[in-house]
């Protein structure tokens, strides 16, 4: 469901336009499981067809390629689960997993209570999948905190030595992750894409966001740097910028918030 002032069908058919692109936008158009997925791919395919340029930034590129290094080292950490639990994993599967020492190792930090309900909610989501469902969240909407993982295993005196290479892929899968997805908007979407700088007018403008909006910091600079650079719209589904939707000087900039 489409919810700002433009309304859906205007929302589809804006024409030829600017739309700059908020990261969790591109990361729910990576996620099949995501509840929002279809509705984002239409809006994308129908802003592809209107020959629309669609921006992004270093800021929005950190953001993903981060989120999707949190979801790959998650889908592991529920294969390698799945596989102690007895269950048989295809070869593909079975590849995600990487390294069955590293991801043991992350799994032997986790609370035992925050895996079994991670594990518990995948199970849940792709059997909604699986039945044709509404699926409620993303199979990723109730990870553990990885980064706090990873970054606990890097201090580890044998990090090095033993799980160096082995999280190097996770990296390297994340990075190759995101070229998959820009490729698609480009040459399946037909999207020209237009990568945007900030500079000390945006950091100026997201104190300003995050004072009035009351923006968390890295919303506050997507949206600052959509301004700054003239686009007619900033697309999000993020509902923390519902508040923005009711300020008056955000009129040249037009929020999309998809929800």
């Amino acid at each position: 469901m489409l919810m700002d002032s433009l309304g859906r069908s205007e929302a589809l058919n804006i024409g030829q336009a600017s739309i700059y692109l908020d990261a969790c936008f591109l990361l729910k158009l990576a996620d099949k499981s995501d509840p929002l997925h279809n509705d984002i791919v239409q809006l994308a395919k129908s802003w592809g067809s209107n020959d629309s340029i669609v921006g992004i930034s270093s800021h929005v590129y950190g953001e993903v390629v981060h989120n999707l290094f949190i979801r790959i080292v998650l889908e592991a950490i529920y294969l390698r689960e799945k596989q102690k639990q007895g269950a048989t994993l295809t070869t593909r599967q079975v590849n995600k997993i990487v390294d069955t020492s590293l991801v043991d190792r992350l799994i032997g930090s986790c609370s035992p209570g925050e895996l079994a309900q991670y594990v518990s909610h995948v199970d849940l989501t792709l059997r909604r999948i699986t039945n044709n469902r509404n699926v409620r969240f993303s199979m990723y909407n109730r990870g553990m905190n990885i980064t706090y993982l990873i970054k606990g295993l890097k201090r580890n005196p044998d990090y090095i030595e033993s799980y160096r290479g082995s999280i190097k892929k996770f990296y390297e899968k994340a990075s190759a992750l995101f070229d998959t997805l820009m490729y698609t908007v480009v040459k399946g979407y037909k999207l020209r894409v237009s990568m945007e700088r900030s500079d000390l007018s945006c950091i100026q403008r997201a104190k300003y966001n995050i004072d009035w909006y009351q923006l968390d910091a890295h919303d506050a600079i997507h949206l600052a740097i959509a301004m700054k650079n003239g686009y007619e719209y900033f697309v999000t589904t993020d509902s923390d910028y519902f508040l923005s939707s009711y300020v008056p000087n955000l009129k040249a900039t037009k929020l999309i918030i998809i929800a």
